[in-house]
């Protein structure tokens, strides 16, 4: 359950909006979520253009899905995992789902280009 749901029941609950007031804010904070969604990209894409051309394109929901997987692995077994990528200078904190529609959104504005002689590379959200 989202905060926001929670503070209106908690409201709710304590009688400081009505059953009506309730209905409306957890209708708006809904549809908020779904617009938000619909702004989301959908895709990341890399792209290297030189000797050997790649185009990968990720769907968004890929990775939603894994992080959503990796909820379900054990914690010791995941400590031990962010233990060793941490140890290879990687750095990956457990996301909550949650959160991961407003990182998915920050990726929207998301443009590396790498322009070199022989090569070029574009990595993108879409």
């Amino acid at each position: 359950m989202s905060e926001e749901r929670r503070k209106i029941l908690e409201m709710l609950g304590q009688g400081k909006i009505s059953v009506d007031e309730a209905e409306k804010l957890l209708n708006a904070t809904a549809n908020a979520g779904k617009k938000e969604i619909k702004d989301l990209p959908q895709f990341l894409c890399i792209k290297v253009d030189g000797d050997q051309k790649v185009n990968i394109r990720v769907p968004i929901q890929l990775i939603r899905s894994g992080i959503k997987f990796a909820s379900l692995i054990p914690s010791d077994v995941s400590d031990r995992v962010c233990d060793k990528l941490r140890a290879k200078g990687i750095n990956l904190d457990k996301l909550d789902p949650e959160a991961l529609d407003s990182l998915i959104l920050s990726l929207k504005d998301l443009s590396i280009d790498v322009d070199e002689e022989k090569e070029k590379v574009k990595i993108y959200c879409e």
